[in-house]
């Protein structure tokens, strides 16, 4: 068995375990009302407020491509990032979209390794502003986050921990394994090409879309009863966005339903009630990630197809 097939049932199994204990502790009724909860007001919101995280996410990319020397403009990435969003959201691991992309535009560059480079380099910025972000948020609003790890029983830190050494293991193996020797050299050169005075940019169209997924989640909140004030909740949203952004699920569901369950019942709140927060915003980014869906299929559609080999 190959290790990039290990790897993918690792991730998998992981999501496959935080459903089933889920599953067996609060059964189907926290999927089931967050399927019922769904509206017409709340897809409104959802659409323009995932065009917004989208499109900052996509002009991050550019920005990093073109630091890297690939051509690529904001109107191709856009739709580009919305086919990665889809694929991420109906497809295990949460990153298989981001690796079409990568080859997508590798293959159109000629440049598969650098092209590849600037997808992860780009989701790495995003998730570097994240964290930052969420220690911003631990300062300015004292004792919001610590109660919440305290909560958790020893046995849920140890795993925790275990799992974040798992994937840091993973990722310096692959990099070693693939690069080698030369892996020093190419990321030296590439800190050089993205440290640069312009690099306040993707940093802000980065904290643009987590803000934009924030309000996202908020609205999950508004939609499921929650009445917890905005200030207060956003401690708990964060920690839910922080698990949704693992690559470890099942097509978008598992670390971010069991982070939610375990936050809120940490807060003083229901953890069924989180588990619907968690999965009324899985359906509204499922829902608001069709477009590129729709994307897809007028690639694969033959009419185009001939248009563009004539």
């Amino acid at each position: 068995m190959s290790r990039r097939t290990l790897i993918a049932l690792f991730r998998a199994g992981v999501a496959a375990v935080v459903l089933v204990l889920l599953l067996d502790r609060f059964g189907t009724g926290p999927f089931a009302r967050a399927a019922d909860l769904i509206s017409w007001p709340a897809i409104v919101i959802a659409f323009p407020v995932t065009l917004v995280a989208t499109a900052s996410c996509a002009m991050r990319w550019t920005w990093t491509a073109r630091r890297l020397d690939l051509g690529l403009d904001n109107r191709a990435a856009l739709a580009a990032y919305y086919r990665s969003l889809f694929l991420n959201q109906v497809l295990p691991g949460g990153v298989l979209g981001d690796v079409d992309r990568a080859v997508r535009h590798g293959t159109t560059e000629a440049a598969i390794a650098r092209a590849s480079r600037a997808v992860v380099w780009e989701r790495l910025i995003g998730q570097v502003v994240l964290v930052a972000v969420s220690v911003v948020v631990l300062v300015a609003i004292p004792g919001s986050l610590q109660p919440v790890w305290r909560s958790a029983p020893a046995a849920s830190r140890l795993v925790i921990a275990l799992v974040a050494l798992v994937i840091a293991a993973i990722t310096i193996a692959g990099v070693r394994r693939r690069h080698g020797r030369q892996a020093h050299g190419w990321v030296r050169s590439d800190i050089q090409r993205l440290v640069v005075p312009g690099v306040l940019t993707p940093l802000a169209l980065s904290a643009v879309a987590v803000l934009a997924h924030l309000v996202l989640l908020e609205t999950a909140m508004r939609v499921t009863g929650v009445g917890v004030p905005p200030l207060a909740a956003l401690p708990m949203l964060l920690v839910v966005l922080l698990a949704s952004s693992l690559p470890l699920n099942l097509a978008g569901w598992g670390p971010r339903e069991g982070a939610a369950a375990w936050v809120f019942a940490a807060s003083g709140l229901d953890a069924s009630t989180g588990v619907t927060v968690a999965a009324v915003y899985g359906i509204l980014s499922l829902l608001a990630a069709l477009p590129g869906g729709a994307l897809m299929v007028l690639d694969a559609w033959p009419g185009r197809v001939r248009r563009e080999a004539s």
